[in-house]
């Protein structure tokens, strides 16, 4: 009956590191947000475009996906963006 309970406890601790990485993934997940490039005048997505951000102290480029979203960065770094465009 000890191993029983032995492997009962270990199947508890692995269920609460795994729930605790699942809160970390959601936590981490909150504090970032992707852009997304429209056109001006009809708001439809600007798809598989490449694109600059440019923050104080560095550049992030990438490609928007389907939908006109960009990679997702921190939400502390949405605020101190100083330029966003379309190079393409």
């Amino acid at each position: 009956m000890a191993a029983a309970h032995g492997e009962a406890a270990a199947v508890s601790v692995a269920s609460a590191a795994r729930e605790q990485a699942q809160a970390a993934a959601i936590t981490e997940q909150v504090d970032q947000v992707a852009l997304r490039f429209v056109d001006e005048f009809t708001q439809a997505p600007i798809a598989s475009k490449r694109y600059r951000l440019e923050l104080p102290e560095r550049v992030i480029e990438g490609m928007t996906d389907a939908d006109g979203y960009t990679q997702a960065i921190d939400a502390a770094d949405r605020t101190r963006l100083t330029a966003w465009r379309i190079i393409d």
